[in-house]
């Protein structure tokens, strides 16, 4: 009988690793600081500031991430318990206040419209970058969530119900971010001004067409990004005959 009680377990990076969702969040993290060297590199060469605020938008989000890992790490060793599942809706409900930041940078792009004294070339690169590293870093911290519904109800549908109705939402904050300039820590701050202004707009045509169109293009791209994950693997070429 073979004695496996002292094999080893596999490092905790390694055992990182091998999980998609990490491996791209390593990439994108490689995005986000190329995407802070133009932002920086900008700056020194114009002595100007005026795009700063893209730092702080691509921190607010990685956020996201922090609450969809340790909603992940709660459900994995308690999801079974009462306790845990609450703990875990409570990650999941502060995970979706920022998870609008990532697809808001995406409206950033109205920015170019002025140079603020910079080439075209250069912000056009700047923007895109910050955005499209925002945008992916937002995703994956979605896949992680519904991993966890997955894991959680063991079933697939609800993990879908919530990330089809998250890229929804997240339209919706976007357009509350952009146009009513409200905050993701607003809804701790002034909770009672956000809901007001959010009852507004969705009876508003602007704010439910502008939702369901941003809404529709994350999960749009969110999809994309699922289906390229769960595709079959690319089989490894045949071995040549040997001569017998």
């Amino acid at each position: 009988m073979n004695d496996t009680r002292h094999e080893p377990r596999p490092h905790l990076v390694r055992r990182l690793w091998r999980s998609p969702v990490a491996r791209a969040l390593v990439v994108v993290a490689a995005l986000s600081a190329f995407a802070l060297v133009l932002i920086a590199s900008r700056a020194a060469y114009t002595g100007r500031k005026s795009y700063a605020f893209l730092v702080w938008n691509l921190f607010l989000a990685w956020v996201p991430v922090a609450f969809a890992v340790g909603a992940a790490v709660v459900a994995r060793r308690a999801g079974h318990r009462k306790r845990g599942r609450l703990v875990v809706a409570a990650l999941v409900a502060c995970w979706l206040a920022f998870f609008p930041n990532g697809p808001y940078i995406l409206t950033d792009l109205m920015h170019l419209r002025t140079t603020f004294g910079g080439p075209l070339w250069l912000d056009l690169l700047m923007v895109l970058t910050t955005a499209i590293s925002a945008l992916l870093v937002s995703l994956l911290s979605l896949r992680i969530v519904h991993g966890v519904a997955d894991g959680i109800t063991g079933r697939r549908w609800p993990g879908w119900v919530i990330a089809v109705g998250s890229c929804f939402a997240g339209g919706f904050g976007v357009y509350l971010g952009r146009f009513l300039r409200w905050n993701s820590w607003d809804l701790v701050v002034r909770p009672g001004d956000v809901l007001g202004d959010a009852v507004d707009s969705i009876t508003g045509a602007r704010g439910v067409g502008f939702s369901i169109g941003f809404g529709a293009l994350v999960l749009g791209v969110y999809g994309v990004l699922v289906a390229l994950g769960s595709g079959p693997r690319p089989e490894p070429p045949a071995s040549a005959p040997t001569a017998s």
